[in-house]
């Protein structure tokens, strides 16, 4: 099963490494923006990685990581994250990119390496620096694939859209019969669908991720219901006075943020007093928590903003001072991305909730230009950033400011989903050719709603447990009949003793 990693290491630096370490970042950035290969190139287990230098004196580095495995509990998962992490990065093949991370670890106080030579003194000081978030976001379509798998499904997509564009179909896409294009990009593309895309573990994986959506999707009726209304009642207490102060931001600070922009797959990092006050801070971790459960349930964007890969929120505590730090890998232009927030209400009350009790947080109208002005002014810049599908030999386009965006990801799965049928004949596949035809005629599939219905969310999580009652009714019988079988073999079985030998034997696992 997929296990998703949110590992934070956050590492105090030398003093007089401060400098040293954000050139070094800056060219690693440089190197990943241009070069054919670099050192975390093919690297399996990330996602993206976020690095950046907060406050002149400690090293951030936050990755969303493609792990195996998910121990139960939030701490025991942090703990895993950084085994796993240190493991990948042990491997010999993975050489280059361990001497990488020594190099950048080297600037910061105590560092133990080098990783591949004391891999378990490396575990123990990361486990020390690492922070776990508070609430985070990872978009439904990383919950399902893996970074290899990504990166097939995009394969098919582009080997579809070439096969479509191609001038010897003799009609054009919306004219074709989407049982005949079904069977012939089946043949076609035969090679790739066989392999990696036929994996069993892909539908064991999309079902655990739409049962655990589904059934947070119901749990979270009743909370979120009075949660909607805790929140409406705080935005209309809220005092909307007019804004007179906006926060002073460089141009230095407004360049290096502008210069960074691509259409895709964007890096954004946010550092923010955590209040002052006890119930301040506690309303915040509320929210926080509350939010960590509310995102759960998306199984396609996060609520109606489709741009977001990953987020996350944590608190960092050093030396008397509170930080709560925003992470987040998102889509578009700076400017649209924040706009996306302002102009969906049901986010823009929760942002409110969270940061409202922060210093220099806008209060009153107008409310949009002074956000903006906010948030570049506690945005920490992201002096390196990785993405596994933009970088390096593995990347899916020539151009490195070109990757996925997070609707490409989500019409890429659903081109899976169809493609990998053996056939659309029949009543049963109605659904998968209206997808197929659409596809054809549109260039998209049908809009998919952000949560499942109620409806649906109930049917799949009652299947589920009668599958799991059954096997359970299943394993139960098999332990009678060996418990029978071996008192048979042994000749103790007497009439008797028969009943409490067998549910003696039976209640073993």
């Amino acid at each position: 099963m997929i296990f998703n990693g949110t590992l934070t290491l956050i590492t105090q630096v030398k003093p007089e490494a401060v400098e040293p370490l954000a050139a070094l970042l800056r060219q690693l950035d440089q190197e990943m923006r241009t070069q054919e290969a670099h050192p975390f190139d093919g690297l399996e287990a990330i996602h993206f990685a976020h690095w950046s230098i907060l406050e002149h004196r400690y090293l951030l580095f936050g990755a969303d990581l493609c792990l195996e495995g998910a121990p139960p509990g939030k701490k025991a998962r942090l703990q895993a994250c950084v085994e796993q992490f240190v493991a990948t990065l042990a491997k010999p093949r993975n050489a280059d990119c361990a001497a990488t991370f020594d190099t950048l670890y080297s600037h910061c106080v105590d560092y133990p390496g080098p990783l591949q030579s004391h891999p378990g003194k490396v575990t123990d000081y990361l486990r020390l620096n690492a922070v776990d978030y508070t609430a985070r976001h990872v978009d439904f379509a990383y919950r399902v694939a893996p970074v290899r798998g990504i990166r097939e499904i995009m394969k098919l997509r582009s080997a579809v859209e070439q096969h479509l564009d191609t001038p010897s179909l003799g009609s054009r896409p919306e004219q074709l019969e989407p049982r005949q294009v079904h069977e012939t990009l089946r043949g076609k593309l035969e090679k790739l669908l066989s392999g990696e895309l036929s994996d069993v573990r892909w539908e064991r994986d999309l079902a655990a991720a739409q049962f655990e959506a589904a059934s947070i999707r119901l749990g979270y009726l009743v909370p979120g219901f009075l949660l909607g209304l805790v929140v409406n009642a705080l935005e209309r207490l809220r005092k909307k006075e007019h804004t007179r102060e906006y926060p002073e931001v460089s141009d230095r600070t407004r360049r290096e943020i502008e210069a960074r922009q691509q259409p895709v797959q964007n890096s954004m990092i946010l550092i923010t007093a955590i209040p002052e006050s006890w119930f301040a801070r506690k309303k915040q971790r509320f929210f926080l928590k509350l939010i960590n459960l509310r995102l759960q349930r998306n199984v396609v964007g996060l609520n109606d903003i489709r741009t977001i890969h990953f987020a996350r929120w944590l608190t960092f505590e050093r030396n008397g001072q509170r930080r709560l730090i925003f992470m987040v890998a998102y889509d578009e232009s700076w400017d649209a991305y924040i706009d996306s927030f302002i102009d969906n209400d049901d986010v823009s009350r929760f942002l409110k909730a969270i940061w409202s009790p922060t210093k220099g947080f806008p209060q009153g109208i107008p409310f949009v230009e002074p956000f903006k002005e906010w948030i570049r002014s506690v945005q920490s810049p992201t002096l390196a950033w990785y993405s596994a599908y933009r970088h390096g030999k593995t990347r899916l386009h020539a151009d490195t400011s070109v990757g996925i965006s997070v609707t490409d990801l989500h019409e890429a799965l659903q081109l899976r989903r169809v493609l990998t049928r053996p056939s659309l004949h029949g009543l049963g596949n109605t659904l998968a050719r209206h997808m197929l035809k659409t596809f054809l005629e549109q260039g998209r599939f049908p809009f998919q709603k952000k949560l499942m219905s109620v409806g649906e969310s109930s049917y799949l999580v009652l299947a589920v447990l009668l599958s799991r009652l059954g096997q359970g009714l299943t394993d139960y019988r098999r332990r009678l009949h060996v418990a029978l079988g071996k008192k048979a073999e042994r000749g103790t079985l007497g009439v008797a003793s028969q009943p409490a030998l067998v549910a003696q034997e039976a209640s073993r696992p």
